[in-house]
């Protein structure tokens, strides 16, 4: 099957064969073929721009004018036979009109950089003005031409030197690239080629009207219409995407131009060369100062890229440190503000939805930061998703003065960012430290960090102003994470232990599973709950590292119920997993080893994942935990129904249980409550097992048991006992088998309503 070549490879392959056809054609074919080629690649253009819609139309039509201004003074050059004015002048009209057209295409830059980009274009413009006036209009100057001789000579080389620049400018605002883009510049490179060609053929008296000078001229013109041909002519003014490129390249294009005068006033040393001195005396002027005002703009430019952060436009923590210690030598008595800020769960962010998402984040949080606090005050970016402001004066009620930026800071996040056309709600934990003398100014960002930790603490989204209280309750964490990581380094000092609280049925109270909980006894402080040192372990790196003793050690003690015991086959141990843990990269051969290794089945485990965990977006985990639950390894969401992130848990992952919160329980009382109700129909609407948490009393069991959950957990059953103790209730109330209760010893278990005794407290 053949495929049709596209209009664009056909107009390339006609222009080719127009370029062979001109430089066969005698000299007054070529005459009317510089008429016809600009009228019809104008005609191209101007089509091109009525189908296609181009993103710069205005530009587009003035190189359709441009076009039909060089085709008029090509058909006065084959009646005049001759270059005259009205030749020069059709000429000269269309390089004006191409000059406009470049700056149309263009794309728009800060005023900055647009500065440096006309900087640069005027190093080039001076110094190939020198040269083009000292080989192309000084020769009529020596012959003593009329003052119009000379000025109609100089008049289109000057045009050019102005398209020259403004290509230069163009480079520099980084326009999208694309084929109908490079046509276009190699189009008016052909063009300035042109009139420079014919400009020393005319001085030397070899240039006649249709020569082969004049076939750089015919191929600009195709090529202007082959650049409207191609589909890509849509984009062209366009800017591009990503990083700006280095200015090296730039740096090295303009060597050149600086060695112009010196290489003129050698050539006038040597006697090659006959030098206007006033001409080189000011170029070389010009050229100075043109240089040394791109290096002051370069340098002034350098050293605001160093005290600010390239993405937001912030200051960045150089000049953040900058501020504070130039205030430090403020006099006494002047109040300091800091207060540093995190986002909440960004890596999730930049996870799930990709990082140019979390970058355009992180624009509108520093957008919103700088309008919604005073001004004055500096507001920082210290890279990631860290922000700080800082502020300096006399504020007399300091405590309301911190509450007030740090509600002002809050409520930047208020409403959802809106990125890609989704809304997106984001939160962030800040902390706030005043400092009533500027002398302390170096413990400032300690403290402050200390306060902002306080605040993901305490649930994240709020902030915390620094105390001494947090101090010590910083460093007590501190000090408790050091004694954390020497007991999981010595298990065998046996201050890591696992407690085991059952999962049991409503209809007769027989056992399904058990969770692992762990527990420590402080060498000084007693029985820890996990409460009082797991946000301890998250601060120092340690969940995984407890994840790990968790889930070694509880199937390993289910391994040794089940040889004990046949009846604790039929029960799954559930082990929670931190973010930490779901990150590894080998989760699914990791938790299926210590299944092996332990000598039990994938369907006796069951994993559980907090909805208030910042669980890792990705596929990668999604993938893992599909092959987990294929083996047979059962998934649950614990504590449902204290935020949101659980219905995201839902879509994304094979979950099979889900675990009420003991909030949606706490309420209930004889009677189910309209929300336990509603949650209740989504769960059994998705085919998911339910169980309730934190059931304490009787009557709460009733309302669970007008629902149909089928379990419970709580200590209205069993509190979270040794391994010992699950062996005992094991015996005493069996194990839940599809509805059926089977106990190694006792009476087997009926449908009526029966209510254990709470099993003994947890040491």
């Amino acid at each position: 099957m053949h495929r049709t070549p596209s209009p664009f490879v056909v107009a390339a392959g006609v222009s080719v064969v127009g370029v062979v056809a001109f430089a066969l054609a005698g000299a007054h074919v070529r005459l009317w073929l510089l008429v016809v080629a600009p009228l019809a690649a104008a005609v191209t253009v101007i089509l091109s721009v009525g189908l296609r819609g181009p993103a710069r139309p205005r530009a587009w039509l003035l190189l359709a004018f441009a076009l039909v201004s060089a085709a008029i003074g090509s058909a006065v050059q084959v009646h005049a036979q001759a270059i005259t004015t009205a030749v020069s002048l059709g000429f000269d009209i269309g390089s004006l009109a191409v000059g406009v057209a470049i700056l149309g295409f263009t794309p728009p830059v800060p005023a900055e950089r647009d500065r440096f980009a006309w900087l640069e274009s005027a190093i080039g413009l001076v110094s190939l003005a020198t040269v083009g006036y000292q080989f192309l209009v000084q020769p009529y100057v020596d012959a003593g031409a009329p003052t119009a001789a000379v000025t109609s000579a100089a008049a289109l080389p000057t045009l050019d030197l102005g398209l020259f620049a403004l290509l230069l400018r163009l480079r520099d605002h980084r326009p999208r690239r694309s084929t109908s883009l490079t046509v276009l510049v190699g189009a008016l490179f052909c063009a300035v080629a042109s009139d420079t060609v014919v400009g020393l053929a005319t001085i030397g008296g070899q240039y006649h009207p249709g020569s082969r000078w004049d076939g750089f001229a015919y191929a600009s013109y195709l090529a202007l219409g082959l650049a409207a041909v191609h589909p890509s002519m849509t984009k062209v003014g366009l800017p591009s995407a990503g990083v700006a490129p280095s200015r090296v390249p730039g740096l090295l294009l303009l060597l050149p131009a600086g060695a112009v005068v010196p290489a003129l006033c050698l050539g006038a040393v040597l006697g090659t060369l006959h030098l206007n001195l006033w001409l080189a005396a000011a170029a070389g002027l010009v050229l100075f100062l043109l240089a040394m005002s791109r290096a002051i703009d370069l340098l002034a430019r350098s050293e605001r890229a160093s005290l600010h952060d390239a993405l937001t436009g912030l200051a960045n923590l150089r000049r953040f440190r900058n501020e504070l210690a130039r205030s430090a030598h403020l006099p006494h008595g002047v109040t300091a503000l800091l207060a540093l800020l995190d986002l909440d769960d960004f890596k999730a962010i930049n996870d799930t939805y990709g990082h140019t998402v979390g970058d355009a984040l992180l624009v509108q949080v520093a957008d919103r930061l700088t309008t919604a606090l005073p001004a004055g005050l500096l507001v920082a970016r210290f890279g990631g998703d860290e922000f700080g402001v800082l502020a300096v004066g006399t504020d007399a009620d300091a405590t309301a003065h911190a509450d007030r930026i740090g509600g002002q800071i809050l409520s930047v996040f208020a409403e959802p960012f809106v990125l890609e056309g989704l809304p997106l709600r984001v939160s962030a934990s800040v902390g706030v430290v005043i400092s009533p003398d500027v002398q302390t100014l170096e413990r400032l960002q300690v403290d402050a960090d200390i306060a902002m930790y306080a605040a993901k603490d305490a649930g994240r989204a709020t902030y915390r102003v620094y105390s001494r209280e947090l101090r010590d309750q910083m460093l007590g964490q501190r000090e408790l994470a050091g004694q954390l990581d020497h007991a999981l380094r010595h298990p065998e000092s046996g201050g890591l232990w696992v407690a085991y609280q059952p999962v049991v049925a409503v209809d007769g109270a027989g056992l399904r599973s058990v969770e692992a909980l762990v527990r420590w006894r402080h060498p000084s402080r007693g029985p820890l709950l996990p409460g009082q040192f797991l946000p301890a372990a998250e601060h120092a790196g340690l969940s995984a590292d407890l994840d790990e003793l968790v889930l070694a050690t509880a199937l390993r003690q289910l391994a040794t119920w089940c040889d004990a015991d046949p009846a604790f086959r039929s029960i799954r141990v559930a082990v929670n997993m931190t973010a930490a843990s779901l990150s590894r990269s080998d989760l699914v051969t990791h938790v299926l080893d210590h299944v092996a290794n332990a000598g039990v089945l994938p369907s006796q485990l069951t994993i559980e994942i907090t909805e208030q965990t910042a669980v890792p977006g990705g596929a990668e985990l999604t993938a893992a935990l599909k092959e987990l639950t294929a083996a047979g390894v059962e998934l649950a969401i614990d504590d449902f129904g204290t935020g949101y992130s659980a219905l995201n848990y839902l879509e994304r992952f094979p979950v099979s249980v889900l675990k009420l919160d003991s909030s949606l329980i706490n309420s209930v009382d004889t009677q189910p409550s309209p929300l336990l109700a509603a949650v209740t129909a989504l769960a059994r609407s998705l085919g998911l097992v339910l169980v309730a948490e934190g059931v304490e009393r009787a009557g709460q069991l009733v309302a669970l048991q007008q629902l149909d959950i089928p379990y419970v957990q709580g200590f209205l059953f069993a509190r979270a006992q040794p391994a010992r103790d699950v062996e005992d209730y094991l015996r005493s109330h069996g194990a839940h088998t599809g509805g059926r209760a089977t106990a190694s010893s006792g009476p087997p278990a009926g449908r009526s309503l029966r209510v254990p005794s709470p099993g003994r407290p947890t040491p």
